[in-house]
């Protein structure tokens, strides 16, 4: 009868939970306690999941972006730097041009402050900003919007044996192509 046959896929679940004991003294007492103790949850909710969003392992919490990239350099680009071991002006551009044309007119970048700040400091010979539109309200390189992620590295570290992802460059809203 042609009727198809459905799967039953598999949908990880993860769950973050915290415990903090009070007395109800300290409830009726503490001025504002529990607001102040729903900030500290949320921010620690905050960081928990941004991590787990970008350099999670997958095992007990969601995989990262980093993870998933890394897991799939054979299908995706890890664009190495052009000189081995620094950052400089032509990683960015390669790293932009490795994006398939598919996923370039929606794709932004995420990188962390620190190295947000040095591509606002990268000039031309004769002194002009090559990136001017960094220092824009929003922030824009190379005509995408670029995110703050703290969890992307901010630092070369130099050691031969280092991976350094300093920039994420893709159409998040198409599966972190």
């Amino acid at each position: 009868d042609a009727s198809p046959t459905l799967g039953q896929p598999s949908i990880p679940v993860y769950k973050a939970d915290a415990f903090v004991p009070f007395s109800f003294e300290v409830g009726q007492d503490g001025a504002n306690f529990l607001q102040e103790l729903q900030k500290l949850l949320l921010d620690g909710y905050d960081q928990l999941t941004a991590t787990a969003y970008t350099t999670g392992s997958g095992s007990n919490q969601p995989t990262g972006v980093i993870t998933s990239l890394v897991a799939s350099s054979g299908t995706v680009s890890l664009v190495a730097p052009a000189v081995a071991e620094t950052f400089g002006t032509a990683d960015v551009y390669a790293t932009q041009n490795a994006l398939p044309p598919r996923f370039q007119p929606n794709a932004s970048w995420n990188a962390n402050l620190s190295i947000i700040n040095t591509m606002r400091q990268f000039e031309t010979t004769n002194g002009a900003l090559k990136f001017p539109e960094l220092a824009g309200n929003p922030a824009m390189l190379l005509n995408r919007p670029i995110y703050e992620n703290s969890n992307l590295d901010g630092s070369i570290n130099a050691a031969a044996s280092e991976n350094n992802y300093l920039l994420v460059y893709g159409d998040f809203a198409a599966g972190f192509r």
